[in-house]
């Protein structure tokens, strides 16, 4: 299986062509995209790639969120305070016999200190971050991301 993960930054703005040409030479097998924007450009780009299954955390128009192809969405804890930084996602032609699970992350920056919202909202995702591996500890999985 060959799984390209990319931060696209913002939505790749005028690089978007450009990252689609790159995509497209390596010829992944499922592509996890962070900062992924809202659009139709880059969801009909990797269905033209023959990756049919666009999923994503649905961003609003300027948010960033997450991205992913060949793929169907599994069930995430906490689904909606944490959607746009955690998508899972599962792919079964990998393994005819078993699931094969990504889960696809985007860390939000630090902020000045310990109680700043910004680490306040970290540390809450990594303990769903967390749970979801625990979770999936007996099976076959992999975080990818930035």
């Amino acid at each position: 299986m060959r799984l390209l993960a990319w931060n696209i930054q913002h939505g790749g703005g005028t690089c978007l062509t450009r990252i689609v040409e790159e995509v497209s030479a390596y010829d992944p097998d499922v592509i996890a995209v962070t900062e992924f924007r809202p659009g139709v450009a880059l969801s009909a780009a990797m269905k033209e790639m023959g990756l049919p299954h666009v999923e994503t955390t649905r961003p609003a128009e300027n948010e960033n969120g997450i991205g992913s192809s060949r793929a169907r969405r599994w069930a995430v804890p906490d689904p909606v305070r944490h959607l746009p930084r955690l998508l899972s996602i599962g792919w079964t032609s990998i393994c005819r016999s078993a699931a094969f699970g990504i889960g696809v992350l985007h860390v939000m920056a630090a902020g000045s200190s310990k109680k700043h919202p910004t680490n306040v909202a970290k540390t809450r995702f990594w303990e769903v971050v967390l749970q979801a591996a625990e979770a999936r500890l007996h099976e076959p999985f992999l975080f990818v991301g930035d």
